[in-house]
């Protein structure tokens, strides 16, 4: 199981993404994102970080449930 991954964030239209998962541990997600939008991508980078042999669609999928699941139960990133 790898580390914990770095998660920074950034504008990233240069790259046209909204997040990025790096082979040295670094995600990287826009900074512009906002909500819950911003919290499936976090899920999503996360997937790809633990499962870098998952197909796109599979990943899709799974940031998508754990996203969803995680703001059904009240998380949201605060300003600390």
């Amino acid at each position: 199981m790898p580390k914990p991954p770095t998660i920074t964030e950034r504008k990233l239209g240069k790259h046209q993404a909204i997040g990025l998962c790096w082979n040295d541990g670094t995600i990287e997600i826009d900074s512009r994102l906002k909500g819950k939008k911003r919290l499936e991508i976090v899920c999503h980078e996360i997937i790809h970080h633990i499962a870098p042999e998952w197909p796109e669609e599979r990943v899709l999928h799974g940031g998508r449930i754990m996203g969803n699941a995680l703001w059904k139960q009240g998380y949201r990133k605060t300003d600390s």
